[in-house]
């Protein structure tokens, strides 16, 4: 009797890029309704910067600024050390990871700047509240995406990162790529538009 070959291996299911890409939009919306309702509470609130902003209140924009280009350039960083840990390149990986931490802790150094100079409190009207909670949960999301970058610094310090590991790095990059993305919309209605 002749057998028949076996089967190929099924593909094996890419559960932790489905599961990072339905966080990611969570995410997504969770930013994109506290906006939408950061704006509807400042077009009830008179509409303008002049109205909305409580009297004496300077918003940094030179910190915050920096805190785009920065999140501009981690998300090129990530994709570099992505690259070099698919190409085992461990220096290069290990010089991408260490400055995407310093430019993820520059972010935060930024964003408490921020709080600190501003001098507007949680309890000062509509506008502190709406503030501290779309920055603060921003400030949130960079501690975890920077606990996470941590984790698989170790990993690829460990020598448990390279080729075969690729999606874990790969899932770093896009929520990174995300946080970019929303503080971007962040940026554009809390501190140009105010």
């Amino acid at each position: 009797m002749i057998a028949l070959p076996a089967a190929p291996a099924p593909a094996r299911p890419r559960t932790l890029l489905v599961g990072a890409a339905l966080a990611m939009a969570g995410g997504a919306m969770l930013i994109g309704s506290m906006l939408a309702i950061y704006l509807t509470i400042r077009d009830a609130n008179g509409g303008t910067t002049a109205a909305w902003l409580p009297k004496g209140t300077k918003v940094p924009e030179i910190q915050s600024n920096i805190m785009l280009v920065g999140m501009a350039f981690i998300s090129v960083l990530v994709q570099w050390a992505r690259w070099a840990l698919v190409r085992e390149d461990r220096a290069n990986t290990y010089l991408a990871l260490g400055v995407i931490t310093l430019f993820a802790v520059g972010v935060l150094n930024a964003q408490v700047y921020i709080w600190r100079q501003m001098k507007v409190s949680v309890a000062s009207g509509p506008y502190g509240t709406m503030f501290y909670v779309i920055t603060g949960t921003f400030f949130a999301a960079v501690v975890v995406g920077l606990l996470v970058l941590l984790v698989s610094s170790f990993r690829a310090l460990g020598g448990r990162m390279g080729r075969r590991h690729a999606e874990s790095m790969t899932l770093v990059a896009l929520y990174w790529h995300f946080l970019g993305v929303a503080f971007a919309a962040i940026w554009l209605v809390v501190y140009v538009v105010k």
